[in-house]
């Protein structure tokens, strides 16, 4: 009984220690992940203006996690190309999206923004700012 009771008392110690890890850790996926996606709709919105050889927007809504980019069909046959953050599988929150005094960024069709910005993410405690290169069209991490 003794021995089961010391199993018992080692095992919640290791679940306390491991549980606020794994926690942060799930929160570093998801904010990963949704980073991934943003990079990767820039550089899709940054070509199709170039492809199509007229401008492409990205519009931010902070109130609501999200951005469109209303000149582009949606892959998946929607009439507009939309992302929340707020839903599955990213339960991240837009905090900030500042491209030159307002929260909408344009490709012309050369691929080049009409400025430079930065999107601020963030979800539980951890946040990522990302900054746009305005000629090279690229979202960047910063460290």
């Amino acid at each position: 009984m003794v021995e089961l009771i010391a199993v018992m008392l080692i095992i919640s110690i290791l679940a306390a220690v491991a549980t606020p890890r794994l926690s942060s850790s799930f929160s570093n996926r998801r904010l990963e992940a949704a980073v991934s996606r943003l990079q990767s709709d820039f550089s899709y919105a940054r070509s199709s203006a170039k492809n199509l050889g007229r401008s492409v927007a990205l519009e931010f809504s902070l109130a609501g996690s999200s951005y469109t980019m209303p000149t582009l069909e949606s892959p998946d046959g929607d009439a507009v190309y939309q992302v929340t953050f707020a839903d599955t599988p990213y339960p991240v929150t837009i905090v900030s999206a500042d491209f030159g005094g307002d929260s909408n960024i344009e490709f012309d069709l050369f691929g080049q923004a009409d400025s430079t910005g930065t999107v601020i993410l963030q979800e539980g405690s951890v946040t990522r700012t990302l900054n746009l290169q305005r000629y090279s069209g690229r979202l960047e991490v910063q460290p």
